[in-house]
């Protein structure tokens, strides 16, 4: 994966990640939430992280993020990531 797409989250929470390996997840943004982040990034996480770290980070508030898909799978806030993991974030969606 490409290290200029790369983005490294040192402080997801107060508690320290020291001593704690990283893993890269592909995260893709969708809608509304591609206004001033990105579409789509590689970044480093430190391991153990979950989706509601990543959301943190990314300053989504949960109740916002109303489809949260992993590798093609929806899943929970309080799934924990791994390694080469695709994340896609949806905003609420409505159609007419």
């Amino acid at each position: 994966m490409n290290k200029d797409y790369r983005l490294k989250l040192s402080l997801l929470s107060s508690t320290s990640h020291e001593g704690i390996k990283d893993m890269v997840v592909e995260v893709k943004l969708f809608a509304t939430f591609r206004e001033g982040r990105f579409n789509e990034r590689d970044l480093e996480l430190p391991e153990e992280s979950s989706l509601r770290d990543l959301l943190k980070y990314l300053k989504i508030p949960e109740k916002d993020a109303k489809i949260l898909i992993v590798n093609g799978l929806a899943v929970s806030v309080e799934h924990k990531l791994s390694s080469l993991d695709i994340v896609a974030i949806f905003p609420p969606i409505a159609g007419g």
